[in-house]
């Protein structure tokens, strides 16, 4: 605490002589040396001792490539190969000898054999070379006589030969054809099958024909066509898209639109949908509900429908073969269109089949009974034929056997023949039926209405209309009828009306323009009388008999109508004098 004291009470002494620190040189350069160890320790546990070495073993890897071509296997190899093989078979000593090698090492082609650097050679060690080889620069020694004898012998020995050889042209000797080296044949690959039988020549053949070498076909190549179409494709595209304003047939063939429903359709995006979207969505949502009902109950009305016409058709058709008549239902439309009554079905009836209609009914019970009695007839007993066959005497007789028909009785044939014609009638009453059925449906196509009770009170305006407080400004109704537009908006023009002006100037308008002098100021200047229009005005003449009726009234509306405005209103005047005059 004194410490503290004297050092904060000493500290403008201390700025001023100075302080001078001195540093422990042996700590910080241990607390170096630990601090380095500590760091060695950690990258070492994360990298281990010989990372160092990783980078040099990474480009080393790099560096190497393996020959999957076969591009080393030279012919020089495979006889090397042959001779290592027939060795081991022979059991030869040297493949028993360590030091012994059969393949001479292969050079890398990225490594390159070391050169031995030569000494420069100065101008003095090239003089001195040259003194030493003769080459001074003194006359060369003159040719001996025999030397030129033989020059000579040799050139006319040349100039034979080159004109044996058939050589006239100096290009000829100049242009020679390089030799070109024989191409080797290649071998057959042996068949795998032979190699459980003889493995040793299966070996060898292998080995010769160089069967591991993948050929040209199984090697990759370049696509470079594929680069090309895609390049050409990629700048039709930018043709298009650049020119999908100039040339919008061009566009159309090479840029794929996609429509927005379709997008949203298959995505997952969540649509943010505004408050009018929903409620525009329910509206919509409703009118199909309802479309989807009244389509139910059109459909549900037409199969009523042709229910009761074919109720119809059926009394029809029993009315018509009681008669032997045929029907003909476009003939019976007004018929079936009509709602069902007795009455007017039995005066129908009478109309169109007369009074056979009230009499067949007994005829048709008569025929009834007799069918009934056709019916219950009991059957005849079949007749036999009683000539003796031959087979009855002699059974071993032969006689070639003949398909013949089965000869039916009477009674077998008339029920066949009644059964053809069972089958025939039913096909004709289905054929009839379906037709009967279309008629039926096309008739109540022709009658059933478009559109139900029901679809058209649900059906909405397609605007609104919008609730307003009346305001009338003082005026009646029959003023509004008598008077024509310019009248009404030289008393209360249309803007007055209107919904968006201000409650408060509204207010005002109201209290001016409903005065009642200025109501009977204008309808005086309109129907030139303060209490309104005369009947005359709005009603026909011929509705006024009970105001005709009042002469005495009619008299005093028609001079007030024809006095002019001045003596009307001084009439008035003299009028509320004397009442004053009275009352006083």
């Amino acid at each position: 605490m004194k410490s503290l004291l004297d050092d904060s009470a000493s500290e403008d002494s201390d700025s001023d002589s100075g302080v001078k620190l001195n540093i422990n040189e042996e700590f910080a350069r241990r607390f170096e040396h630990n601090k380095k160890r500590a760091e060695r320790h950690k990258l070492e546990e994360k990298y281990g001792p010989a990372g160092k070495d990783d980078d040099e073993s990474e480009t080393s890897s790099e560096d190497e490539s393996e020959d999957d071509y076969a591009e080393l296997a030279t012919g020089e190899l495979d006889a090397v190969i042959e001779d290592t093989l027939k060795a081991i078979r022979s059991k030869d000593p040297r493949v028993y000898d360590a030091d012994h090698k059969f393949y001479p090492d292969i050079e890398p082609e990225g490594e390159t054999k070391k050169v031995e650097k030569e000494k420069p050679m100065y101008l003095k060690d090239y003089h001195m070379k040259n003194l030493l080889e003769g080459g001074g620069e003194g006359e060369a020694a003159p040719r001996t006589y025999v030397q030129e004898q033989a020059d000579i012998k040799q050139s006319i020995v040349q100039e034979l030969n080159a004109a044996v050889d058939g050589d006239d042209s100096e290009e000829d000797n100049f242009l020679v054809r390089k030799s070109k080296p024989e191409p080797q044949r290649a071998l057959p690959i042996p068949d795998p099958s032979l190699a459980e039988r003889e493995p040793e020549t299966f070996l060898s053949n292998f080995m010769a024909s160089r069967a591991w070498v993948p050929g040209s076909s199984s090697r990759f190549q370049a696509l470079e066509s594929d680069d090309e179409e895609e390049e050409a494709r990629a700048e039709a595209f930018e043709i298009a898209y650049n020119l999908r304003f100039e040339d919008p047939n061009l566009s159309n063939q090479k840029l794929m639109t996609h429509a927005r429903d379709a997008v949203a359709k298959n995505t997952v995006r969540r649509e943010e949908k505004s408050s009018r979207k929903k409620v525009r969505e329910r509206e919509q949502e409703k009118k199909e509900e309802r479309k989807r009902e009244r389509e139910l109950e059109k459909a549900r009305l037409k199969k009523l429908r042709i229910e009761e016409m074919e109720e119809k058709v059926k009394l029809i058709r029993e009315a018509a073969g009681a008669m032997g008549k045929a029907v003909n239902l476009e003939e019976w439309a007004d018929v079936l269109e009509q709602d069902f009554d007795s009455s007017q079905w039995d005066e129908e009836m009478q109309r169109r089949f007369g009074k056979d209609y009230y009499d067949g009914g007994e005829q048709g019970s008569d025929s009834e009974v007799e069918e009934a009695e056709k019916k219950h007839k009991k059957p005849k007993k079949p007749q036999w034929d009683d000539d003796i066959d031959i087979k009855d005497l002699v059974p071993e007789f032969a006689v070639e056997e003949a398909v013949v028909p089965p000869v039916l009785s009477d009674e077998d044939a008339e029920e066949e023949k009644v059964a053809q014609n069972h089958k025939k009638a039913l096909a004709d009453a289905k054929s009839a039926a379906r037709r009967d059925r279309r008629l039926i449906e096309a008739l109540v196509d022709q009658t059933l209405p478009l559109t139900t009770a029901d679809a058209s009170s649900a059906s909405v305006a397609p605007f609104r209309y919008r609730e307003t407080s009346p305001t009338t400004f003082g005026l009646t109704a029959a003023d509004i009828l008598a008077a024509d537009d310019a009248q009404l908006n030289q008393f209360v023009g249309l803007k007055k009306l209107a919904a968006f002006r201000d409650p408060q100037r509204k207010s005002k308008d109201k209290k001016k323009l409903g005065k009642k002098a200025r109501l009977r100021q204008w309808r005086k200047e309109t129907f030139g009388r303060e209490d309104g229009p005369p009947p005359e005005a709005i009603f026909d003449p011929n509705a006024l008999q009970a105001i005709n009726e009042f002469p005495s009234k009619r008299k005093e509306s028609s001079a007030t109508a024809g006095a002019p405005p001045g003596e009307e209103k001084a009439k008035r005047k003299r009028k509320k004098k004397s009442k004053d005059a009275v009352v006083a």
